[in-house]
């Protein structure tokens, strides 16, 4: 791809030309350069700021590792590689985003890969409206069947129901662990119409087992061997009616499940909200896979993280007919 063709174009928004300099930067430098900037940045951030960063990363370890006086620079090394291998991926999503606000998220995130900055994500961090429920973007009514992956405690049910009232027709809400299941059980006990499933997403249906998280089980995810077993189904054979939105946000296993969906989003064509943060290209793959499964799409990008790194990352999807 020819960078040159975008920053060449007449008037330009400063916005595009800063977004598409960046690019024109990144692809022009082998992902060692890239690594030994990112790692000269660090060092040069406060103290505080290392240490705050480095404690993240171990306790979350979806990115890598770090710890730099250790020799370490897991994190920043996959950022490099990331940027430098993918950087058309990143030009063709910013080329698809249907609004400059998801234009400048999508430049904060990057920006912060390439540069530790942060303040870009303060201002796009999103405090209008829910995470997963932008009333621009989202429109919901009494019909809605909602998938919900990763429905933890009950939090998305809430805020759907904060934000439309209870306009749906169905909710099933899927969670893995069975401890995190009585609590969403006991915390929607007055919502009517839920579905609980005690089960995994993914493209392919059987047994997984669960990798408890440490520090915080909202991060557990599912593997291929342990201790605890748990079904894994696919969402085109496990629910047996039209869905009108699904929600994704289970810990970088969106793919599998994206692709154990790819059925119903063929033929319904539901609304999607699809967290693109838990590795380091779910914010350019699954927007592709997206567009593989079913074009038409129109994409939208909403934040809702913190600013030291980024985290809490939405695609908003809506088809809209030709």
């Amino acid at each position: 791809m020819n960078i040159q063709q975008y920053t060449s174009q007449e008037n330009l928004y400063p916005l595009d030309l800063q977004f598409y300099r960046m690019m024109q930067e990144i692809g022009a430098q082998p992902d060692e350069q890239i690594r030994l900037r990112l790692n000269l940045l660090f060092k040069v951030l406060p103290d505080r700021i290392q240490k705050i960063l480095e404690d993240y990363f171990k306790k979350y370890d979806f990115w890598g590792t770090l710890k730099i006086s250790a020799g370490d620079d897991g994190v920043l090394a996959n950022r490099a590689k990331a940027l430098h291998d993918h950087y058309e991926d990143f030009l063709w999503l910013y080329q698809r985003l249907a609004d400059y606000r998801s234009r400048l998220v999508l430049f904060a995130f990057v920006n912060n890969w390439y540069s530790f900055d942060t303040e870009t994500l303060r201002v796009v961090k999103e405090t209008l409206y829910k995470s997963y429920f932008d009333m621009d973007i989202m429109k919901c009514g009494p019909e809605e069947v909602v998938v919900d992956l990763g429905a933890y405690t009950g939090d998305t049910v809430k805020d759907y129901v904060s934000v439309y009232g209870q306009n749906y027709k169905r909710f099933y809400c899927y969670e893995i662990s069975p401890n995190t299941m009585k609590m969403l059980q006991e915390n929607l006990k007055a919502y009517e119409n839920i579905v609980y499933c005690q089960k995994g997403a993914s493209d392919h249906p059987g047994l997984m087992y669960i990798q408890e998280h440490a520090a915080d089980i909202s991060a557990n995810v599912l593997t291929n061997q342990g201790d605890l077993a748990v079904e894994a189904v696919t969402i085109d054979q496990d629910i047996q009616e039209p869905v009108t939105l699904i929600k994704m946000d289970i810990e970088g296993s969106e793919q599998q499940a994206l692709r154990g969906a790819a059925g119903k989003i063929k033929e319904s064509k539901p609304k999607l909200a699809l967290s693109l943060y838990h590795n380091n290209e779910d914010i350019w793959k699954i927007p592709r896979m997206v567009e593989e499964i079913c074009s038409g799409y129109t994409f939208y990008l909403r934040y809702h993280g913190e600013n030291l790194s980024p985290t809490e990352l939405t695609l908003l999807a809506v088809w809209e007919k030709p």
